[in-house]
């Protein structure tokens, strides 16, 4: 076979691997959104899993838009561990009905490792938002008519 070939198919492999492992471990939960920009939402409860071992953690989940400009808002994302156990993982915002392996990118999701009590937030982006009617709405009202989701990928819980 020629080396080339066997270069793409070994890589090919791999990437379809790596998609399987990304799939099987990521997760959404639809997210409130505050009714007002610049204003904390109330908290979404995430309760997510760890796929390789099945432990679960819990992670309280806030988010403030900032702007929307066309089909993008800027959103700073708040994440608390709730439990006992050490999360780490990506987590990010979604819209849409992509399965969530297809929705972390570096613009819409951090990554984290968080102990028990401990907190952290991102500036990350809502992409591909088309809500209508959008014209009377303000940044926070057009982020939530895109009904959002927070994803998680890549969790791992010790």
């Amino acid at each position: 076979m020629n080396p080339v070939r066997t270069l793409f198919a070994a890589a090919a492999a791999l990437l379809f691997v790596s998609a399987l492992s990304l799939t099987a471990s990521a997760q959404k939960f639809p997210v409130i959104i505050a009714d007002s920009v610049n204003k904390w939402s109330e908290p979404t409860t995430a309760r997510i899993q760890d796929a390789k071992n099945n432990k679960l953690a819990t992670v309280d989940v806030f988010v403030k838009v900032k702007k929307f400009k066309g089909t993008t808002g800027e959103c700073v994302v708040f994440f608390r561990n709730t439990g006992n156990t050490t999360i780490a993982a990506w987590g990010g915002l979604q819209t849409g009905d992509k399965p969530a392996s297809q929705s972390i990118y570096e613009v819409n999701a951090g990554k984290f490792k968080l102990e028990p009590g401990q907190e952290v937030s991102f500036n990350l982006e809502l992409r591909e938002c088309w809500p209508k009617n959008r014209k009377g709405l303000d940044a926070a009202g057009k982020c939530a008519a895109c009904a959002p989701n927070i994803c998680f990928a890549n969790v791992r819980i010790d």
